[in-house]
């Protein structure tokens, strides 16, 4: 029965991401609702699979989620996959930063409910936060201009 309860909680958070990320690519990309809910339904179905797929072979072997939900994502889109024209035709209707909407109203849901115990880490740890970000965005920026660069796009 738990593991029942569990499939449900995780079919309800992703129709909450699907409502999200509808939402997002809809109207804040222009894209029509239609191309929409086929392109996030695709997703959230792989994102389904995996996750039932990881929670199933979690008895058997500890791998991450993220493990599942790729290697299913890139077989249904390999060029030996029968279906890969229709995935690759219907993910090409998404904005690439439309999960990440749904991804930080989740985060900042969960670090809201554990604001108490981010305080007692202390001053330093947001530093080093910050000092993170800022290093990986700048080093971002480098390597995107390089790479730009080579291949002649600037």
């Amino acid at each position: 029965m738990k593991s029942r309860v569990n499939f449900l909680r995780e079919a309800v958070l992703l129709v909450i991401a699907l409502l999200l990320m509808l939402i997002t690519n809809s109207y804040g990309y222009g894209i029509g609702l239609l191309d929409s809910v086929k392109g996030i339904g695709l997703l959230c179905a792989i994102a389904w699979v995996g996750v039932c797929l990881g929670k199933f072979m979690n008895r058997y072997i500890k791998l991450p989620v993220f493990l599942y939900l790729s290697v299913i994502a890139m077989l249904l889109a390999s060029p030996i996959s029968p279906v890969s024209e229709q995935v690759y035709g219907l993910a090409s209707k998404m904005e690439f930063l439309t999960p990440t909407t749904a991804l930080g109203a989740f985060a900042g849901i969960s670090l809201g409910k554990d604001i108490k115990e981010f305080s007692k880490t202390g001053w330093k740890l947001i530093i080093v936060g910050l000092l993170v970000i800022i290093g990986t965005y700048l080093g971002s920026v480098i390597i995107a201009q390089l790479v730009m660069q080579a291949t002649g796009n600037i």
